[in-house]
């Protein structure tokens, strides 16, 4: 660059390092948002700098944007002469959209619920539908038998033997490379032969085992402990021999090339000299390895047994249950690509397990598709509590081809039984013969010979089919089969099996000898007392509480309360909660007695709304103050209040759909009551709900918004909403053009608020769509300032009625129709915008907070439908907010308000009549609380939202939500929320775009602070390839290996770290630097030291004031010098340094 600056008064790049300070002279904000530079008003330059310039910086907020900030920087010399100031200089916080420069697509803000059908896949529910092997068998054995005939095996045969010959060559070849030299008549113990041809002790074993194959062939003879020689080695050239089994059989291509990469080494491998692992796993390379145990004709059959066997498991899953599925040693995941793509991943939660972190990993790279999986580390040799795994919670458990490498059977298969559900499935896929070919490939690794079951494994680790009916007998499972079992079958699938067995189906063991209790606020219907009696069956208490005019206990289980009276639902709480210190879980049921008529009215309405949303305000709120040593869970049941699914069914429960809204408030605010909302299905029985309400609130499921319908289950999701991908759809058409909406100008239209800034914003786009006759209603009369905006719409040619109307008077708003129907310019539309309340938690609220959200949202959108139900609308739209979607703290009265207008919008469309509710984030002009913003949710500037409003209301949508979310900031709510698991790939990708690399932060941290940076990320990368989730609680001094670190992980640390840190590490470095401290301590020493610089804890100020003196004088010295040079002169030293840079690193 010192070349460069001749051609620059002030280099740019040099102009650009200076303008980095302001980032110190920036508040003090959250350090992952990015400031962008948008203008400059002066840059002025007063002389030509140096080689060291000083920056000095102050940034001030835009007053009218506290995402906008001012800043100023001054350029001085070393000497304090000014060189260069800019000033004015703008930055703005800078948002997604704006550093990757997409274009704001209203279509993109658009979002929807969506139901999907999701089996229960809680805790505590026994598999009784599983087919039991046995049946199973019997089922599948004819198309076992189509399956195994359609193999060639004849050819498949002669692989089979050709592998087995040339694994002999291999062997032999081995041996005459190690000096093997006996005779025929000679003989050895097996100790002398390892000493003398220096055989380590780790392959002893496989050592033994090589002598058995010369055995099996006639060369060594085994009597009286000792081997006697039958034959001479012969030289062979088993790689030539290679060579010509691929010509003749290409497609035991990854069989051959394995084999030979291997078995060729074996000499190395015998004495310890190569590691194994590099020849199976090269650099950590899988594919080989995958390949042979995925792509071979006889792996293909086998893994296809095994997908059709449990197929057949669970053949009669029930609509509302689903199936878990745990895999152990699950490995690349070879039986695992067989399996996924026949479940149904709505009613599956599939656990991907092996003992190796990194397999795991690249697992969730290749299996990225199938969302119902999760990856976790697990030692199936380790009890599986310690690891996090519970006891009894797997309807089905897979293996293939690894409960072999463990160091017992039976000791492994009691951990398997501690995993599996009373009556649940196991499926074992193994290998039950003896292989020499995979004794050359997996018997050089350590865990081919791990076992010491020696009773049960004299010398070899592969059990016989017989043996693995027994040993499964003999561990408690019951009806174990054998497949395929099918006649005249070929002789490779004899060496093969896929073990079904079944745990017997016995009762779960308690996990706690303290009776747990639950509190039931009782429904008069009857379906409480039924959930009651459910519960006390599976052993637990119940207490029943029924709404009344007073306080009383009717029974040592059974109360009443008069629902309007928070201090007794507190003395209630107190007195449960003494009687019963475990409470598990509190049901609310009172709400789902309110059904709707069309003749219902507002009063009714509220009254029922109040019965629903105000008794929970006042039980939250008891909860709360009870300061019980566990809070239990809330679950709020509603009957009929969803559209489920949304076929413009009527929901008779519309006036419980507030309740919705408020749970999602009380998820926000109270997280430790875990609350749920469930919809029961207003056609089934009083039975036929209890029994899905039993099974819902026992499985402690994880979701929480639930519907059930008939004996399918439904799950909420929050989705993209499908009008947008109509309209991208139509775009990608040429021919199509969207119609602009036009408003009639023989017809009347009414927005409610339509005084306010929004209702006025919503009125002038109308008048300029076309629309002529407007009524504007308020609750005040029109100001200065809107009676100015009113006179201009008049000017524009539209006829406007503004007055003030309380729209929760049914006579108002009857007596305001009654007028558009007498001036013969009948109503078309209605616009509901009203209801801006004020905001407050909870536990501050009190009833008349949730009255007052009822009056002007609530019930001013039932007097308006009821007194236009019979009139021929265009539409029928209502503002309703983010609240009753997403929940917003502090919005509770918002949120039961909104969550009424989102049921009513649906009640209508069930109708047949039109209807619309459209969940606004923040409007800047006018609308809901700007603390969205803070959520992550962007303002909606009025442009945006008439756009919006135009393109949702020449659509078909009937609840939407206009919301440009930031997913970045999203990231923990979306992890821990079921209803934003679709968008949990979206906080993670645009995370990433935020990510600063490692290198980076830790060459701009302070030299004395850098030591626990770098170990925390030697905790974190060595967390991520050992399956450790929790980074803090590795110890710094306990050993790698003694954390579960195996020679293919050190493999993976080791690059992370060289990656990490742009470095070149040792392959021994895990070996070599067996724990964080030591691994720090050498990073310390090759990475920091060398780049230790300015700063360093061991220099005083004065001397460094002193070396910069020294530099400075240098540099000034060296850029007068470079000044004079000319440009052929520059180049010609830049070559020298170059020449003697390339000497010096020779």
């Amino acid at each position: 660059m010192i070349a460069q600056t001749i051609d620059y008064q002030f280099h740019p790049a040099l102009l650009d390092a200076a303008l980095q300070i302001i980032v110190h002279a920036l508040p003090e904000v959250d350090s992952d948002l990015t400031y962008l530079t948008v203008g400059i008003e002066q840059f002025k330059i007063y002389g030509s700098p140096g080689l060291s310039l000083y920056a000095c910086a102050s940034a001030i907020a835009v007053v009218e944007s506290e995402k906008s900030l001012t800043a100023q920087v001054t350029l001085v010399t070393p000497e304090g002469e000014i060189i260069a100031t800019v000033e004015g200089l703008q930055v703005k916080l800078a948002n997604q959209q704006t550093i990757l420069g997409t274009e704001v697509e209203i279509s993109n803000w658009l979002y929807e619920v969506e139901w999907i059908s999701k089996g229960l896949l809680g805790r505590l529910l026994p598999p009784a539908f599983l087919l039991d092997p046995v049946e199973v068998s019997q089922k599948l054995t004819p198309s076992f038998k189509e399956l195994v005939s359609q193999v060639d095996n004849t050819q498949t045969s002669e692989i089979e033997r050709n592998l087995e010959e040339l694994s002999v060559d291999y062997i032999v070849q081995a041996l005459l490379s190690m000096d093997w030299s006996y005779k025929p008549t000679e003989s050895f113990d097996l100790e002398a032969v390892v000493q003398r041809l220096g055989i380590v002790p780790s392959q002893r074993r496989l050592f033994g085992r090589l002598l058995q194959i010369l055995e099996e062939v006639g060369i060594l003879k085994y009597e009286q402990q000792q081997w006697q020689v039958q034959q001479t080695l012969e030289k062979v050239n088993p790689s030539e021999q290679s060579q010509s089994l691929l010509n003749q059989y290409p497609e035991a291509e990854a069989a051959l090339t394995l084999l030979n990469r291997c078995a060729s080494q074996l000499r190395g491998v015998l004495k310890g000299a190569i590691n194994p692992l590099e020849l199976v796993f090269p650099k950590g390379d899988l594919t080989a390895a995958t390949q042979v145990y995925q792509d071979s004709i006889v792996a293909k059959v086998m893994n296809t047994i095994v997908q059709k066997t449990i197929a057949q498991t669970i053949e009669d899953l029930p609509p509302s249950r689903g199936i878990r599925v745990l895999e152990i040693g699950a490995g690349t995941g070879e039986t695992t690509s067989y399996i996924l793509p026949h479940l149904n991943p709505n009613k599956t939660e599939y656990i991907f397990t092996d003992i190796d972190g990194i397999l795991t990993r690249q697992a969730q790279q290749k299996f990225q598709d199938y969302k119902f999986l999760d990856y976790q580390t697990l030692d199936i040799e380790v009890e599986p509590s310690s690891q996090g795994f519970a006891s009894h919670q797997y309807d089905v458990i897979i293996a293939a081809n690894v409960l072999y490498a463990t160091t017992s059977i039976k000791q492994t298969l009691s951990h398997v039984r501690q995993l599996l559900a009373p009556g649940g499935t196991l499926v074992l896929y193994e290998r039950t013969t003896r292989s020499r070919f995979l004794d050359l490939i997996f018997g050089l690794l350590e865990g081919w010979w791990k076992f010491s079951d020696d009773e049960l494994r004299a010398d070899y680790p592969l059990l016989s089919r017989q043996q693995w009916q027994q040993v499964l007998s003999e561990t408690g499972f019951t009806q174990v089969v054998t497949l395929p079992e099918v006649e005249e079958m070929p002789e490779v699938f004899a060496q093969q099996g896929v073990i079904v067995a079944q745990a017997p189906p016995t009762t779960l063991d308690s996990t706690s000898s303290t009776q747990k209790s639950w509190l039931i606020l009782a429904d008069k219907q009857g379906v409480a007392q039924q959930l009651a009696s459910h519960l006390r069956s599976s052993g637990d208490a119940c207490t029943l509480v029924f709404a009344g005019e007073n306080y009383q206990q009717l029974a040592p289980e059974e109360f009443t309360i008069a629902p309007h009276h928070p201090e007794e639902f507190e003395k209630l709480i107190e007195t449960v909660a003494t009687k019963s210190p475990s409470l598990l879980g509190v049901v609310q049921c009172w709400t789902t007695e309110a059904g709707v008529g069309r003749n219902i009215s507002a009063e009714e309405l509220g009254h029922l709304s109040k019965l629903g949303c105000g008794t929970t305000l006042s039980l939250v709120q008891a909860l709360v103050k009870a300061k019980l040593s566990e809070s239990p869970r809330l679950w709020l049941v509603t009957n009929g209040s969803q559209a489920v699914p949304s076929n413009n069914s009527v929901i008779p429960g519309v006036a419980q759909s507030s309740l919705w809204g408020m749970g999602k408030v009380i998820s926000l605010e109270h997280p430790e009551l875990k609350c749920a909302c469930i919809d029961l299905d207003s056609q089934e029985t009083i039975e036929a709900q209890a029994e899905e309400l039993f099974e819902e609130i026992w499985a402690e499921d994880k979701e929480d918004r639930v519907a059930w319908r008939g004996d399918e289950r439904y799950v909420a999701r929050l989705v993209a909403s499908h009008h947008q991908q109509a309209v991208t759809a139509q775009e990608a058409d040429a021919t199509t053009t969207q119609k602009s909406l036009r408003f009639r100008e023989d017809a009347t239209y009414l927005i409610t608020e339509g005084i306010s800034s929004l209702g006025l914003l919503v009125a002038r786009w109308m008048v300029d769509k076309g629309a002529k006759h407007l009524v504007l209603l308020g609750n005040c009369s029109p100001d200065g300032t809107n009676s100015q905006t009113i006179t201009e719409l008049e000017k524009a040619g539209a006829s406007v009625v503004a007055e003030k109307v309380d729209v929760s008077d049914m006579e108002s708003i009857a007596r305001v129709l009654h007028n558009i129907k007498d001036s013969n310019i009948p109503l078309a539309g209605v616009i509901h915008s009203a209801g801006i309340l004020p905001d407050g938690m909870l536990q501050d609220r009190v009833l008349s907070d949730f009255e007052e959200a009822i009056a002007s949202k609530v019930k001013g959108a039932w007097h308006l439908h009821q007194l236009t139900q019979n009139q021929q609308l265009d539409f029928f739209v209502m503002f309703s907010s983010v609240a009753s979607l997403l929940g917003s703290p502090n919005q509770g009265n918002y949120a039961v308000a909104n969550g009424f207008l989102d049921g009513l919008a649906h009640y209508r469309r069930g109708m047949g009549l039109p209807g619309l509710s459209i969940h606004w984030g923040t409007v800047a002009q006018g609308g809901e609380s700007v603390s969205l913003q803070q959520q992550g949710i962007a303002a909606i500037s009025p442009t945006q939202a008439l756009e919006s409003l135009e393109l949702l209301m020449s659509g078909s949508d009937i609840e939407v939500g206009v919301l440009p979310i930031e997913w970045s900031a999203w990231q923990e709510r979306v992890a821990q929320w079921p209803f934003l698991a679709d968008w949990q790939e979206t906080t993670q990708t645009t995370s990433e775009i935020y990510k600063s690399e490692f290198l980076a932060k830790l060459e701009a941290t302070a030299p004395n602070e850098r030591r626990s940076l770098l170990v925390a990320h030697v905790r974190r990368q060595f967390a991520l390839v050992s399956g450790i989730k929790n980074p803090e609680s590795i110890s710094l001094e306990t050993g790698f290996f003694d954390l579960g670190m195996d020679s293919l992980t050190s493999v993976e640390l080791r690059n992370k770290l060289q990656i990490s840190l742009d470095c070149s590490l040792p392959s021994s470095l895990a070996f070599d630097y067996p724990n964080i401290q030591s691994l720090t301590d050498y990073l310390e020493e090759t990475i920091l030291l060398p780049s230790e610089g300015p700063g360093s804890e061991s220099e005083t100020p004065e001397a460094r004031l002193e070396k910069d003196s020294l530099e400075l004088e240098y540099s000034e010295s060296l850029f007068s010098e470079v000044n004079q040079l000319s440009e052929d002169e520059i180049d010609l030293a830049v070559d020298d340094a170059i020449d003697e840079l390339d000497r010096l690193l020779e």
